[in-house]
């Protein structure tokens, strides 16, 4: 017991907090409330980043019988979540300031996503996993449909409410046909059997097939993407920021380590279906973003096709892919929520800036705002010698290592779409006829962009800094 809470402690840290902030927000009154809330969990989410760095230095626990594991991996992953959050809640500031719907209780739901998502990091088997997907959802409703007053957001709400229902009916068949086949639900049994009887896993085969399909909804990849631009465009701008580098980032690790261990030895089913959804993610995210004018419908094509570059990695599922896909990843999230830390900031007569075409002129108005976007745009292009260029590179290159040259061709000629509907923006702010003039910039946007450009600036100079954190995580993700 004493070995759980030690390897838990970030999470029990952050539930409990969580927890009495709902109590104590229920007594509170006032606009400050709002404020409570957001310092609240920032400052829980960073004491449970803190606590994380304790698991560095003990030893890897594989406790209750494999239901939880705690290692260097899950570590990682779980301080670079729970700082990518931070950063969200900071446009959260911005966007309290300005509903009038919001409440105590709306960055709470920020803190629950994140504790569910560190303790389906840590699911040693399928019970647990499913039960931390499920506590994610329902934290992820809450945060969706908190637009009462937006009719746009409560589509957005049933949308998501369908569609991860339908998702969790998949993932629950998918473990109940491999629970069925195996007699376990640990994964350390289910790779003993799958090793066991290699010859004889169809049920088991199947059963993955429908987890697999049941991921890749909740990731929001090809050809199980259609709920995004909806959901993304109703939701607030902080929520679609957790969504778009959080939620997926989370996913995408869970969905990694599940295939290495413990379905690596049934790579030949599972990598044919990655690879299509990668490959149709690449197609649809490049096509479907060149003809986007809401910010967040271009944001989730966008999304869609540097899902298909990581997919290009989870196909591979080795420790340098993992590694690849780490760095891009990471990359990727701090460049998006840089881009809403700008976006989030620019209003006229108090109504946000939803659309590109309203960035017109930008460059002209305002060149600061204009600078730090071009820097974060350019480095999502994947444009030499920024760190978003070495994040794709890494990527097509581990690809055209691993024979896909089929991936690495579409992965080229994604890029190539990438460069001209990010310098389109680019174009747009400093060619087009100035519109109406901005608001004044706020603090909190301000610091989200300014951090978001200075990293951008900095992981273009120094590299290895973050490549050595990624090299290190991917050393142990097989630990069991």
């Amino acid at each position: 017991m004493r070995q759980f809470v030690i390897a838990a402690l970030p999470e029990i840290f952050l539930l409990c907090g969580l927890f009495t902030g709902v109590m104590v927000g229920l007594f509170r009154k006032g606009k400050n409330n709002q404020l409570f809330g957001v310092w609240l969990v920032m400052g829980l989410l960073a004491v449970s980043a803190g606590l994380c760095f304790f698991q560095f230095e003990s030893p890897k626990n594989v406790l209750f019988s494999g239901l939880f594991i705690s290692n260097d991996f899950t570590a990682t992953i779980k301080i670079i979540i729970m700082f990518f959050s931070i950063l969200c809640l900071f446009l959260a500031l911005d966007w309290l300031e300005n509903s009038s719907a919001a409440g105590y209780e709306y960055p709470l739901g920020f803190g629950f996503v994140v504790a569910g998502l560190c303790i389906a990091l840590s699911a040693g088997n399928l019970f647990m996993l499913f039960v931390a997907a499920e506590f994610i959802s329902v934290s992820l409703y809450w945060l969706i449909s908190y637009k009462k007053e937006d009719e746009s957001a409560l589509k957005s709400t049933l949308n998501f409410f369908i569609i991860s229902f339908i998702g969790s009916a998949f993932l629950a068949f998918g473990c109940a046909l491999l629970y069925g086949f195996s007699g376990s639900l640990s994964f350390s049994a289910l790779n003993a059997v799958i090793l066991k009887e290699y010859d004889n896993t169809l049920g088991i085969n199947i059963g993955l097939v429908f987890f697999l399909c049941g991921m890749l909804l909740k990731i929001g990849a090809a050809p199980f993407h259609s709920w995004t631009p909806e959901v993304y465009q109703g939701s607030s701008a902080p929520v679609t920021a957790l969504l778009v580098t959080v939620v997926q980032l989370a996913l995408l690790c869970i969905l990694f380590r599940l295939l290495l261990y413990p379905f690596f030895s049934l790579s030949g089913v599972w990598s044919r279906i990655i690879e299509l959804a990668a490959l149709l993610s690449l197609i649809w995210g490049s096509i479907g973003a060149l003809r986007q004018d809401n910010i967040k419908r271009f944001v989730a094509y966008s999304t869609l096709a540097g899902c298909g570059y990581t997919l290009i990695a989870v196909a591979s599922a080795n420790p340098n892919a993992l590694k690849e896909m780490l760095f891009y990843l990471i990359i990727y999230s701090l460049m998006t929520i840089g881009l809403f830390g700008v976006t989030s900031s620019l209003r006229t007569r108090g109504n946000l800036c939803e659309t590109i075409s309203k960035l017109s002129g930008l460059g002209q108005k305002e060149p600061g705002k204009a600078l730090a976007l071009t820097l974060i745009l350019l480095s999502l292009a994947g444009l030499p010698p920024l760190a978003g260029f070495l994040g794709k590179f890494g990527i097509i290159m581990m690809a055209l290592e691993s024979q896909k040259y089929v991936l690495s061709l579409f992965a080229l000629l994604s890029c190539i779409a990438a460069a001209y509907y990010y310098l389109r923006i680019i174009k747009i702010m400093y060619f087009n006829e100035p519109g109406e003039s901005f608001d004044s910039f706020t603090l909190p946007s301000a610091i989200v962009m300014k951090f978001c450009a200075f990293a951008a600036i900095f992981l273009t100079l120094y590299p290895s800094v973050l490549m050595k954190v990624c090299e290190q995580a991917s050393l142990i993700i097989g630990i069991r």
